[in-house]
């Protein structure tokens, strides 16, 4: 069981719905949902798609992503952005028995601006821990989200994640290939800003997340 998660407010994505939707129905094998959080106000144009959505008043990523996840019920979940595309055969890279082996699908990227390729690299947490070495297009199971309490509300949700599951003993894979093409190119994308404030508030989480005896786990 796969399903892919979106999320969306404004509509400065608005013109990426249609090209996000065309990539998800081109996936073979195929996602076996769909769900969409979304803020009712906001013209952001997924209202019409034919999917599951989920109302989300909340204008940030953990928040719409929380929604989403709390609808379903177990199985692997996909988070895209709008203004990224999965390649079609992304999820041919799962081996039968996935389900068995692994909680995070820790998977490559490529840029849209120079074609280059960034792997997932968690091997690396242990040694260089101050540094985000899992994509944030990775996927992972609800039950490893239920085990850490998912997204934290810090600046970068999804690298605090892969960190919380790394502190929880999370089992990796990584797949042969490109699973997903990142629009690196577009103005104002949350996963380009130089941002040094976020920055220091991960260090603090990662310091903080990683003591024995932390009362944020």
């Amino acid at each position: 069981m796969i399903t892919v998660v979106g999320f969306a407010w404004g509509s400065a994505y608005k013109d990426e719905v249609q090209g996000w939707w065309d990539s998800v129905q081109a996936l073979n094998p195929p996602a076996d949902d769909v769900v969409i959080a979304y803020h009712p106000d906001d013209d952001c144009g997924v209202k019409d798609l034919p999917c599951r959505l989920v109302e989300c008043r909340t204008r940030k990523v953990d928040a719409m992503y929380h929604a989403a996840i709390a609808t379903i019920k177990d199985g692997w979940i996909a988070g895209l952005a709008l203004d990224d595309r999965f390649y079609p055969d992304a999820f041919a890279c799962l081996p039968s028995n996935i389900d068995k082996i692994a909680d995070v699908v820790a998977n490559t990227l490529r840029f849209k601006s120079n074609g280059g390729v960034n792997p997932s690299m968690p091997e690396l947490m242990s040694s260089q821990p101050m540094v985000n070495h899992v994509m944030g297009t990775s996927w992972f199971t609800k039950d490893i989200w239920e085990r850490t309490g998912g997204f934290p509300d810090v600046y970068w949700c999804d690298w605090a994640f892969w960190w919380k599951c790394w502190v929880h003993g999370a089992r990796w894979f990584k797949p042969a290939g490109v699973q997903v093409l990142v629009n690196d190119i577009r103005p104002n994308r949350i996963s380009s800003d130089q941002n040094i404030e976020a920055d220091i508030e991960m260090r603090k989480f990662i310091a903080e997340y990683t003591r024995p005896d932390s009362e944020v786990r």
